[in-house]
């Protein structure tokens, strides 16, 4: 209990000490990188905004500068040929939610509060590191590198 009240307080300051910006460069260089622990193939990764976060979401796609990523209003969004999906905004749509794990493509969001309906964040504290909502991931049957799990920070619920 100690623990995870812990891990609150110290995640809602962190949240006052970085600004989005930083927080996408960070997302911008591990997202891929974990991505292709995950997905050993190169398949194309969405990355979804809605109406309020196109800034985030062109600024994502900018940094991370690579041709497989598709910058894609959630409006417009088919999951088929996607491995991956990036959301740029907060309240998911949990029928999209349940399509993703069904389909087995792999959800991350840029916001580590958000870790209830994605797969994958980014967690930033005393040390960046990914945020793993383990059971997201085993209910979509998606295998993950050990070496993930060693190094992340684990979300149960």
């Amino acid at each position: 209990m100690y623990k995870k009240l812990l891990f609150v307080i110290v995640t809602m300051f962190i949240g006052f000490c970085y600004n989005i910006n930083e927080v996408i460069s960070y997302e911008s260089e591990l997202f891929p990188k974990i991505i292709n622990i995950i997905e050993n193939d190169h398949k194309k990764v969405a990355i979804l905004y809605n109406d309020e976060s196109v800034y985030v979401a062109q600024k994502l796609k900018n940094l991370i500068n690579d041709n497989n990523y598709f910058l894609i209003h959630k409006d417009n969004f088919e999951p088929k040929n996607f491995k991956a999906v990036i959301f740029t905004y907060k309240n998911v749509d949990q029928n999209l939610i349940n399509k993703l794990i069904k389909n087995k493509i792999l959800i991350l969001n840029i916001y580590s509060d958000a870790i209830k309906n994605s797969m994958i964040s980014i967690f930033i504290g005393l040390k960046i590191k990914p945020y793993i909502n383990i059971n997201l991931i085993k209910m979509a049957n998606i295998n993950i590198n050990p070496i993930l799990l060693n190094i992340g920070e684990i979300y149960e619920k």
